[in-house]
């Protein structure tokens, strides 16, 4: 099996638009659905003794 090796010019680069992605997404605020269902949850949990 022959192993493909990226440049590193091009490494960098997709690594550089990996963490613009992932930064974009951990500034994005959580929907308040998910809120509301982390709450009843946690709700479900402190009912049940867990």
């Amino acid at each position: 099996m022959t192993e493909i090796v990226l440049d590193q010019r091009i490494q960098e680069a997709i690594g550089k638009s990996l963490k613009a992605h992932y930064d974009d997404l951990i500034k994005a605020p959580v929907p308040d659905r998910f809120l509301v269902l982390l709450a009843e949850l946690e709700a479900k949990e402190r009912r049940n003794g867990q």
